[in-house]
């Protein structure tokens, strides 16, 4: 209050008052000052020269849309001599000075500081001030409401601007997926250094055919059934290397299928992902992912060219493994030539894979 005046709070519904019961009616006194935060409605009565009556001071308070208005009253009591006030307000002994001229009424406010705020309020009735309390209710209602409005459409233009958004990053974030997936997908890079560990071991095979070779040299010079024994150790031993390549192969297939599948699942639902995410995208064209997403057909051709070189990685190592087993059996085939041990083997040879998409 601009008064400065210890007052008892009473915040709420619009004040309205009732003139108070007097003796005269010309002794009850009304005086307002309005100003664009705050009334201060000052009414008193005056009984020969004593002056009893209340000061309420309407404040705003707060922001909307949570604006109210927050009402003190301090009780009045003091003398009048011919014009001249001097009042008290609640019980404090620090007095008031007020001059009636005319409609209006000075009153001397003492401040902190030790000065005087002289505070002109015009005479008034309750009506008045009534009706000034009435028309600040409604224009806080329809500011609280209006801001309530705003904030509640502010909001949900917040909170569709986060939808958009997590629809964008989880559309990316699925985008991500496939791209990761068509280029390495699954275990696929560990699955083909197993297949080239197979091929160590097919590779191994070949050197005991080897080994028995030599063995068979060692015995030149022993008997016929020695030397056709020795030679059919070779052709066992190769049929080792040969046991061992289809081992390879299979393992091949077994440990990258699901890996391929899984590229070819993740082209499949490409198209469907990267529509998705455009749709996305031109919901918020401002917004971008950290990595250019490429377009679908460069996606789509580098998932397949995974599946393509994973493939002839495999046929490489089959090829490799072909060609041990062609000089795993030429020896001994040479030999059981050399030796009439009886005919020569045929040999075998391993196809290559092809991919077929599972379903």
């Amino acid at each position: 209050m601009r008064m400065k005046v210890a007052l008892s709070a009473a915040v709420g519904a619009v004040l309205i008052l009732a003139a108070p019961t007097v003796a005269s009616a010309s002794s009850l006194n009304y005086y307002i000052e309005v100003t664009q935060a705050e009334v201060d409605f000052l009414q008193f009565t005056v009984s020969n020269t004593n002056v009893v009556g209340a000061l309420y001071s309407d404040t705003l308070t707060g922001s909307a849309p949570s604006l109210t208005i927050s009402t003190t009253e301090a009780n009045m009591t003091g003398t009048d001599d011919g014009g001249r006030l001097t009042v008290y307000f609640s019980d404090s002994s620090t007095p008031f000075f007020g001059t009636v001229t005319g409609s209006s009424l000075s009153l001397e406010v003492p401040q902190s500081g030790g000065t005087l705020a002289t505070i002109r309020l015009n005479r008034s009735s309750l009506g008045a001030y009534n009706q000034v309390l009435t028309r600040w209710h409604n224009e806080i209602n329809h500011t609280n409401a209006a801001a309530a409005q705003a904030e509640a459409a502010a909001q949900a233009r917040a909170q569709h601007q986060q939808q958009l958004l997590d629809n964008l990053n989880g559309a990316i974030a699925t985008v991500d997926n496939d791209l990761s997936t068509m280029q390495s997908p699954g275990n696929l890079s560990d699955d083909l250094a197993q297949v080239d560990n197979d091929l160590a071991q097919v590779d191994n095979d070949l050197a005991q055919v080897s080994n028995d070779n030599s063995q068979l040299t060692n015995d030149n010079g022993s008997d016929h059934s020695t030397l056709c024994g020795d030679v059919s150790t070779e052709y066992q031993d190769a049929g080792v290397v040969v046991s061992d390549t289809h081992v390879m192969v299979n393992n091949a297939k077994s440990t990258t299928s699901p890996d391929l599948q899984q590229d070819q699942q993740a082209i499949g639902g490409a198209p469907a992902d990267w529509a998705a995410y455009w749709v996305a995208q031109r919901a918020l064209p401002t917004y971008h992912p950290t990595t250019a997403i490429p377009p679908l057909k460069v996606a789509i051709g580098d998932g397949q060219a995974t599946i393509r070189q994973a493939v002839e990685h495999i046929n490489g190592d089959i090829r490799q493994a072909d060609s041990y087993i062609a000089q795993a059996y030429a020896m001994p085939n040479a030999a059981q030539k050399a030796m009439a041990c009886g005919a020569t083997q045929k040999v075998p040879v391993v196809p290559p894979v092809r991919w077929t998409r599972q379903p």
